[in-house]
C-alpha cells in the first residue's frame, strides 16, 4: 500500500478508531476504497481520491446529505476532508451498507423478485432525483466513459 495512504488511514484511526482497514476492489470509480473495521465488523467506507477530486467529492458529500435528508436508502455521508499535504482527499461515509452487487445477485433471484427490486430501486431514484445540484452533471458524458470503462 502506498505511504501517503499508509499515513491518512493512520490519521483516520484517530479520528474514528477503526481497528483495522481492507481494501475494497469492486466498483468502476478511480477511488482507492477501504472498508473500515471495529471489532470484526464493518462500520465505514472510505473513499481516497487525488487531491484535485476535492471540490467534486465535496459537492458529493453535499448531495449525500441532501439524500440523506430525503430518507434515500444510502450511506450516510460523515465527512469529506482534503490531506493537502499528502495529496489525497477523502469521502468518509458514515455507514457501511452490507451486501453483494446487483450483477451477482439479480440473475440468480426468480423473476417476480427482480422485478420487485426494479420497483423498490425506481422508488429510490425518484428520491434522489429530487435534489437538484447547482451545476448540471454531464451525465451522458459520465455513462460513456463508464461504460467504456467497463467494456474494457
Amino acid at each position: 500500500m502506498e505511504k501517503r495512504i499508509r499515513k491518512l488511514l493512520a490519521e483516520i484511526r484517530e479520528q474514528v478508531g477503526y481497528d483495522r482497514a481492507e481494501p475494497l476492489e469492486k466498483g468502476f470509480s478511480d477511488a482507492r476504497k477501504f472498508v473500515l473495521y471495529q471489532a470484526d465488523t464493518p462500520v465505514y467506507l472510505l473513499r481516497v481520491h487525488e487531491g484535485r477530486a476535492y471540490a467534486r467529492q465535496r459537492l458529493e458529500f453535499e448531495l449525500l446529505r441532501k439524500h440523506e435528508a430525503n430518507q434515500v436508502r444510502c450511506s450516510k455521508p460523515l465527512m469529506a476532508g482534503l490531506a493537502g499535504y499528502l495529496d489525497l482527499c477523502y469521502l468518509f461515509l458514515l455507514t457501511y451498507i452490507p451486501g453483494v452487487s446487483g450483477e451477482e445477485d439479480l440473475s440468480g433471484l426468480t423473476p417476480e423478485t427482480q422485478l420487485q427490486q426494479g420497483a423498490a430501486a425506481g422508488r429510490e431514484l425518484r428520491k434522489i432525483h429530487q435534489v437538484i445540484p447547482d451545476v448540471p452533471i454531464e451525465w451522458a458524458a459520465r455513462r460513456a466513459e463508464k461504460y467504456r470503462q467497463k467494456k474494457e
